[in-house]
């Protein structure tokens, strides 16, 4: 029997329920800061401080929890010192004295192994977290012709692009590469202007030799672990393409004809609600 086992099973009842509400709301905090992270919004406060599981409040969720459970409202200071005496939480307070307790590693450890709980099982080294995988996964599916700068998420740059080394966790796996691309302009009825020609920068991401050999290398791997990424993760051949393609600007007849025949329209159905004479009648 385990360490963790051991100090489970010479908790009381009520010590247990404490336990495992905190334990929730521990979880809880966690799978947030990892759903902000794969949404690009970081923050760079410790564990310490975003794993604060605040027991002061009436709707504070850990002492709600307790409440319900009728464990809370007398005792509840004896037996947070019990945990804490025996090493599975601590407790502190804020600068506005707002109490707060902090479940240890041996308190996380204790609760899984009362109630069976498979542990977290820890990343790999080289290992990317699952959204920049999709980011990696999605300048594979461009091929050679790359990645267009904008359609990579948020703030995966900051960790995958080289130049930004000063930003912790930045893996060089990614380089922008920039091609000037010839169009004609058109003017407002989306007719080219005769013998003018403009050019404009495109820029798109593509691998490095470090970032090409990362993916080879783990991509199986990481598909054979995560079946929801599987889908995601594959190493297409790259698409054969005549070159990129200028978008058409907002002069373009696309553009300009659609919104002028619109207009047209719109004016003439409201002569006629109105019974006012059309363009093409006589006066």
């Amino acid at each position: 029997m385990g360490k963790a086992q051991v100090a489970w099973d010479e908790l009381s009842a009520r010590q247990r329920a404490y336990m495992e509400v905190m334990y929730a709301e521990d979880q809880g905090l966690e799978e947030e800061r990892r759903t902000l992270a794969a949404q690009g919004r970081f923050s760079e406060s410790p564990a310490r401080v975003w794993r604060r599981i605040f027991l002061s409040g009436m709707y504070a969720p850990t002492p709600r929890a307790l409440r319900a459970r009728g464990v809370w409202e007398s005792g509840a200071g004896s037996t947070l010192a019990a945990l804490a005496d025996r090493g599975l939480i601590e407790l502190g307070t804020t600068d506005t004295w707002a109490q707060f307790a902090l479940l240890t590693r041996a308190g996380r450890a204790a609760v899984r192994a009362g109630l069976g709980i498979a542990p977290t099982p820890r990343k790999e080294p080289w290992e990317l977290s699952e959204w920049l995988w999709r980011e990696m996964a999605k300048v594979a599916r461009a091929g050679a012709e790359g990645l267009l700068t904008e359609e990579l998420f948020g703030s995966a740059h900051l960790y995958l692009v080289t130049g930004y080394g000063m930003h912790r966790g930045n893996r060089p796996y990614l380089e922008v590469h920039e091609q000037f691309v010839a169009y004609t302009p058109r003017d407002f009825n989306g007719q080219p202007y005769e013998g003018r020609q403009a050019s404009r920068t495109v820029r798109r991401y593509r691998f490095t030799a470090e970032g090409r050999a990362h993916y080879v290398e783990h991509v199986a791997r990481t598909t054979a672990s995560s079946t929801r990424t599987s889908r995601r993760l594959t190493w297409p051949r790259p698409e054969r393409s005549s070159g990129p393609r200028a978008a058409p600007g907002p002069g373009s007849r696309s553009a300009g004809c659609r919104g002028g025949g619109r207009r047209r329209r719109t004016r003439s159905a409201r002569r006629r609600r109105t019974g006012g004479p059309s363009r093409g009648a006589a006066g």
